[in-house]
């Protein structure tokens, strides 16, 4: 799916809610409900797709390119959740499944509380070295080594 520009939903709103059953826009809401609280999302719309498959945005204010999820219905029963850059998030053959399991919220990791504590330790022993103790330098090959592995560490949890 290409990036949605929300001057081109507004206005060219191909489909409604007519497409969809009273179940699956429970659903739909339900998303929209969601990204409202966690992303700043102010409205939805309908559409199709180029094969005439309906789709829901999900729309976020003040960009051209605010489209925050895109909920498709493909044919064969398929559901794609896309995000607002058209990247796929999920897909399966049950929207309730597929919308609880992105609606989840998800559980911390182990590998990022080990990163936690690792940058909590280094940022303790830093302050206190430019608070007059000498714990950590600026120079002290821990310290380069930290900030070279820290972005690494940060994006592998």
């Amino acid at each position: 799916m290409e990036i949605v520009r929300i001057r081109a939903v507004r206005s060219e709103r191909k489909a409604g809610p007519d497409h969809w059953s009273a179940a699956e826009t429970r659903e739909l809401l339900r998303v929209f409900a969601t990204l409202r609280q966690r992303a700043g999302a102010e409205e939805y719309a309908y559409g199709l797709t180029e094969l005439g498959e309906p789709q829901f945005y999900v729309l976020a204010p003040g960009c051209e390119e605010g489209c925050v999820a895109c909920i498709s219905r493909l044919r064969g029963g398929r559901y794609v959740l896309e995000n607002g850059r058209g990247g796929i998030v999920a897909e399966g053959p049950l929207l309730a499944a597929l919308v609880s399991g992105f609606l989840k919220p998800r559980a911390r990791r182990p590998l990022l509380r080990v990163v936690n504590a690792i940058a909590g330790v280094w940022t303790f022993c830093t302050l206190s070295g430019e608070s007059g103790g000498s714990v950590i330098s600026g120079d002290d090959p821990l310290t380069e080594t930290l900030l070279a592995w820290m972005p690494v560490l940060l994006a592998a949890a």
